[in-house]
């Protein structure tokens, strides 16, 4: 599978009721003891000490995953710390990231400060990118770094490829292949380290440094978020109820918000073509196509209110009826669904598929509370 496959299926997971994964959240969450499948963790702390034969999504103020998985490992929080075996690949994002166990395939961390420790293993490729990195341990291949400081006193048995605004190789430093790194000011290298290839360095004004991607990467991926997610908020916060009625209708009578909301998809645009065309019905036209853009909206808003209201309908019993509650798991669906479109050709047919559901839940409402009910009354 896919790494952003992967990414994206285990963040939806996490909080989707039913999905036959082991899935934990919590203030504290411990598992220890055998885990004969796949663990999603999320807490205020998380620690796993458990054998785990599948991966390992974990996401809190401060993780710690020890003794053995045998698939991947996902950590974001605070601070991680990996201390277990992992036999495949890890993937940690946070405030503070620390290696100290083995990792048997590539390990990719972004973090403010970034450690690989002394004892520690990447039989893979490492990629580090921190404000403060620490290289003490042991990486079998390529090794590329993106920082602010970066210290090395490991050994690297492949290239070392760095990017950074001041480099110190220590003493112990041993880097078998090629050392190749830019920045303002030429690397402080121990006359007892060891750099068996080449040595090459392509200064850089200061001016021209890259800045640190993985945070400009979150900054864009949380503003992207909030973009998608405050329109839901101020919907909410001016309908409350009438919202959560109407993305609940996906949920009571999914064929026909489907039904509907494909019909009214793709039918709306020829329609308001044929109109503008003909002249005589321009304004209808775009009157149409206004409906139709501000349509989509709403569905997108529904449609996450829906998925965020059933999950937390399933585990958060009493606690739906609290704003606070609504609005914090409406912003993890954002997220999870953001990650899901980005699957190439599914991840935008699901997403595609949400946005039709919504559609057919607004006209669905609309149909029966004025329609039907202006019928009823004897008004119409």
């Amino acid at each position: 599978m896919s790494r952003l496959l992967k990414i994206a299926v285990s963040s939806l997971l996490l909080w989707l009721p039913g999905t036959g994964v082991t899935q934990e959240h919590g203030g504290f969450v411990y598992r220890a003891g055998v885990v004969e499948d796949d663990l999603y963790l999320a807490g205020g702390r998380v620690q796993v000490n458990a054998e785990v034969t599948g991966d390992v999504l974990a996401a809190g103020g401060h993780v710690l995953v020890e003794n053995q998985v045998s698939g991947d490992v996902m950590a974001a929080g605070g601070a991680v710390e990996i201390r277990g075996q992992i036999a495949d690949d890890v993937r940690a994002v946070g405030g503070q990231v620390q290696l100290r166990g083995v990792v048997g395939g590539d390990a990719v961390v972004a973090a403010g400060d970034v450690v690989l420790a002394r004892g520690a293993r990447v039989a893979g490729r490492a990629w580090l990118n921190g404000g403060e990195v620490e290289v003490a341990g042991q990486v079998d291949r390529e090794l590329r770094i993106n920082g602010g400081t970066v210290v090395i006193a490991g050994e690297v048995a492949g290239d070392a490829i760095v990017t950074a605004r001041t480099l110190k190789l220590l003493p112990q430093a041993v880097i078998r292949g090629a050392l190749h790194y830019r920045g303002p000011q030429a690397a402080e290298i121990d006359p007892q380290a060891k750099v068996v290839g080449d040595i090459r360095y392509e200064p850089l004004r200061r001016h021209e440094m890259p800045e640190f991607s993985f945070a400009w990467a979150i900054v864009l991926l949380f503003g992207l978020t909030l973009a998608l997610w405050l329109p839901g908020v101020a919907a909410y916060l001016a309908f409350g109820d009438c919202l959560l009625h109407t993305a609940r209708t996906i949920g009571e009578r999914p064929g026909v918000a489907f039904g509907l909301g494909l019909a009214i998809a793709f039918a709306t645009p020829p329609l308001s073509v044929l109109l503008l065309a003909s002249g005589i019905g321009a304004v209808l036209g775009l009157a149409l196509l206004l409906c139709y853009a501000l349509s989509m909206i709403a569905a997108w808003i529904v449609g996450v209110f829906f998925l965020s209201d059933a999950v937390l309908r399933r585990w958060s019993s009493g606690k739906q009826q609290r704003k606070s509650w609504q609005l914090l798991y409406n912003f993890s669906a954002v997220i999870a669904v953001c990650l899901v479109a980005m699957i190439p050709l599914l991840g935008q047919l699901a997403l595609l598929g949400l946005i039709i559901l919504g559609i057919g839940a607004i006209y669905y409402q609309v149909y029966r509370n004025f329609l039907v009910g202006t019928k009823s009354t004897g008004l119409v």
